[in-house]
């Protein structure tokens, strides 16, 4: 995971600038460099960017979609073990 951080920052980069702040590919890209700085147990640092996929996957999708649901749940068990 420790040389995928920057592969997955880089691709976020990259992806911001010809799609749009807001692109749902934006939000993969942020749940991609999450899980990454999750799995190193940088769980502070992942829960911002989880919150920043959620808002575009609802903007985009609305909050019942599948992927909406999927982000947010993922967020709920990451608090839980941030504040348990």
């Amino acid at each position: 995971h420790d040389a995928a951080l920057p592969l997955f920052r880089r691709a976020l980069e990259i992806t911001e600038r010809t799609s749009g702040r807001y692109h749902p590919d934006v939000a993969i890209g942020l749940g991609n460099l999450a899980m990454s700085l999750e799995a190193q147990g940088n769980l502070e640092d992942a829960l911002p960017l989880y919150g920043r996929a959620l808002a575009i996957r609802e903007q985009v999708y609305g909050e019942e979609h599948p992927s909406t649901m999927r982000t947010r749940r993922t967020m709920d068990n990451l608090r839980r073990k941030i504040y348990a």
